[in-house]
């Protein structure tokens, strides 16, 4: 429960950043350098709402989202961001001793495995000072704790954390990564950590080991499946999007005042008609004032009062032909929602993308004037 709001209020501060940042890109078409930059708070966001539904999915093992990636990028980046954070007696270094490092794989979740065992090493590192590498190659076997058949005709990437600080013992070794063990004090660490890297690891076909002896230092092997350097990634592409607009009539319904102020100048911008509302009961009374006005309901299912379904609901009777969009900053709102909520014609979780968004919202109103 806390994680979910969390995410919903972290998620509603996100949505009128990026839509705002999306909306800036396409008025700024000649302009190289804010492109730049606008682009670049657009993806900080998103990563962001990605870190915010990472919580949400390994607290009901949900959403694994592979797609192509470079390694040894998210990998300096998470060292930029460690650089920052580790006392300044400790050395820092990676090294790529390969030219394609491509993987199948969560960007957010690698980050998260990156950070989680640097951070590690640095906090064993902390009170002595040392060294820590990272070291990506090419794998010289492939992993012995997979079965052959599964290895078969696949090449490897091998990533190595390596550190010089105390060591860890056998005994320790043993359990490192069962969920719940911890070799920090008390109130330092919650066991965890490595169990969700463990988790990640596996779950993107590959495998993890530890290796250390005390006194000196400890190494965390990684081995991954490689994507041929053929393949093609939209990493660091700029994302381009169609806007597709309208003259039709939509009520916005959110008690989130920055998404409504976000939202709704670049709705009429693309050509429609809004009227919006902070709240449900706001909403109703507008509606019972006009009830055959309007060709569409955006609303936000997370609101005082009664929420948003509840809301759609009542809309409904008053006007039956009128399709509705229910979003949420908590996507587990919409676990079998098709079910749940059988006449609503869309789920939106936020932060969401313009152009999507904007997709989305033409496609039902066409799909209502075809009937």
């Amino acid at each position: 429960m806390l994680a979910g709001g969390i995410a919903h209020d972290f998620n509603n501060i996100l949505t009128p950043i990026i839509i705002n940042a999306q909306m800036a890109r396409l008025e700024a078409p000649d302009t190289p350098t804010l492109q730049q930059s606008l682009q670049q708070i657009e993806q900080a966001a998103e990563r962001a709402g990605s870190l915010i539904q990472q919580i949400l999915d390994f607290n009901r093992q949900g959403k694994h989202e592979p797609q192509l990636i470079h390694l040894g990028t998210v990998t300096k980046e998470a060292l930029k961001f460690l650089r920052s954070t580790v006392a300044p007696n400790i050395e820092m270094e990676y090294t790529q001793k390969v030219d394609n490092d491509m993987v199948s794989a969560d960007p957010t979740q690698i980050l998260q495995v990156i950070m989680n065992l640097t951070l590690n090493a640095a906090h064993a590192m902390q009170e002595t000072g040392g060294r820590l590498e990272i070291e990506l190659s090419a794998a010289d076997q492939p992993p012995a704790l997979l079965p052959p058949d599964q290895c078969a005709g696949t090449s490897w990437l091998r990533m190595m954390v390596s550190d010089t600080g105390p060591g860890i013992t056998k005994e320790d070794l043993d359990r490192i990564f069962d969920p719940f063990f911890t070799t920090k004090g008390k109130g330092e660490g919650s066991g965890m950590g490595l169990a969700v890297v463990h988790g990640i690891v596996s779950k993107h076909g590959g495998t993890i080991s530890a290796y250390s002896q005390p006194g000196h230092g400890a190494s965390f092997e990684i081995l991954l499946p490689e994507i041929s350097n053929q393949a093609k990634t939209s990493t660091n592409q700029p994302r381009e999007f169609n806007l597709p607009g309208g003259q039709e009539k939509i009520l916005l319904v959110d008690d989130e005042l920055a998404v409504v102020q976000a939202f709704a100048p670049n709705l009429e911008k693309l050509g429609y008609k809004v009227d919006t509302a902070t709240s449900a009961e706001q909403a109703l009374k507008i509606i019972n004032h006009n009830s055959g006005g309007y060709d569409l309901l955006i609303t936000d299912y997370n609101m005082p009062g009664f929420n948003g379904y509840e809301l759609a609901r009542q809309v409904m009777q008053l006007n039956p032909e009128i399709p509705v969009i229910l979003c949420s900053g908590f996507s587990e709102v919409f676990d079998g929602a098709t079910s749940q909520y059988p006449r609503v014609a869309a789920y939106i979780t936020k932060p969401f993308n313009i152009g999507e968004f904007a997709n989305t919202i033409r496609k039902i109103l066409d799909d209502r004037q075809a009937t």
